[in-house]
């Protein structure tokens, strides 16, 4: 199996070969349907180079490769689904989606500490953030925006129409963040919207389920948490996830601050229910009064 096989040789592999290593150790469900090409840019490689990574693990090329972690895929998918196969009760639908969900949380453990450490210094460092989403990726897009907006952050969630698009991206520049999130492989405006964002100096990321969606192309920053489910809409779960985490880790990395957004916004939050309180009592209005406001 393509795993042993990498694991005799993983250390007298060179940088690029075990970017493609790495990549079939963590991500094969997504590598099973990938060309070498599609896989080369997967890991910023060229296909040549895939092909004699094939090759150095022993097989005689990359169909070799690719069909051992296709039988792999297989193995795993008829183990874990085969009793629920074709059944399509509540019960067995439940069950397909949570176990591939907690598989895409799995793979999800697989992106590498080099992305991870580059992700979180690209939004701690970025002197504006803008965030955009394609089709319902933009729900997880717009509540990431929210979320490091409370930590402080000047950040903007932009509407995936292109208008909004151009008028945002003329204001990028080289301290500027933009990121992409897409749940499945349909990416709509965003991919052009990162290359522009690009060709004005600005760094860009993109959060994404399928290696398929153009968006994993052109984003310098690539974190992938697949979106396989089980069933017939594509799942966010590890995609929240993901995003979840790296809130979790701006918001520890400056605890201090924190606590400090967090008390003022307490303070604020009591100011106005009080001034809410005076104007009510002003106006001669009871408790059952304040029912009916707002």
């Amino acid at each position: 199996m393509y795993r042993e096989r990498i694991a005799q040789v993983y250390n007298l592999l060179s940088p690029s070969y075990r970017r493609i290593a790495d990549f079939l150790l963590n991500n094969y469900r997504e590598a099973a349907f990938m060309t070498a090409a599609e896989l080369g840019e997967a890991v910023d490689v060229d296909t040549t180079t895939v092909v004699r990574c094939a090759q150095r693990l022993g097989y005689n090329g990359y169909p070799d490769l690719i069909r051992d972690v296709q039988a792999q895929v297989k193995a795993e998918l008829q183990s874990s689904y085969e009793p629920l196969e074709g059944d399509t009760s509540p019960e067995a639908t439940w069950q397909r989606s949570l176990l591939r969900d907690g598989e895409n949380l799995q793979q999800a453990l697989g992106i590498s500490q080099e992305t991870l450490t580059a992700a979180v210094e690209a939004l701690q460092s970025a002197r504006h953030i803008l965030i955009m989403g394609a089709g319902y990726g933009r729900y997880a897009a717009e509540a990431f925006a929210t979320a490091l907006r409370d930590l402080g952050k000047w950040v903007d969630y932009i509407p995936s129409d292109a208008m909004s698009q151009a008028f945002a991206l003329g204001h990028v520049g080289e301290e500027d963040l933009v990121i992409g999130v897409a749940v499945s492989s349909y990416a709509g405006e965003v991919p052009t919207a990162l290359q522009l964002a690009k060709d004005r100096g600005a760094k860009t990321m993109g959060v994404f389920g399928s290696y398929a969606n153009p968006i994993a192309r052109v984003a310098d920053l690539k974190l992938f948490a697949s979106s396989a489910s089980g069933g017939p809409y594509a799942s966010m779960t590890a995609i929240v996830a993901v995003l979840t985490a790296l809130l979790q880790i701006l918001a520890l990395s400056d605890a201090e601050n924190f606590e400090k957004l967090t008390s003022e916004v307490q303070r604020n939050y009591q100011n106005i229910l009080s001034q809410r309180d005076r104007e009510v009592s002003d106006l001669g209005l009871g408790t059952e009064g304040t029912n009916g406001i707002g």
